[in-house]
C-alpha cells in the first residue's frame, strides 16, 4: 500500500512541479 501511496503522490506533485519538494519532503 505504501508503494501505492508514494506512486500516487509523486504524480500529482509531478504535475505541480514545486510541490514535488513539500511532497516528498512529507512522504519521506
Amino acid at each position: 500500500m505504501n508503494n501505492s501511496i508514494h506512486a500516487t503522490t509523486i504524480f500529482a506533485v509531478r504535475q505541480n512541479g514545486h510541490a514535488a519538494m513539500a511532497g516528498d519532503g512529507q512522504v519521506t
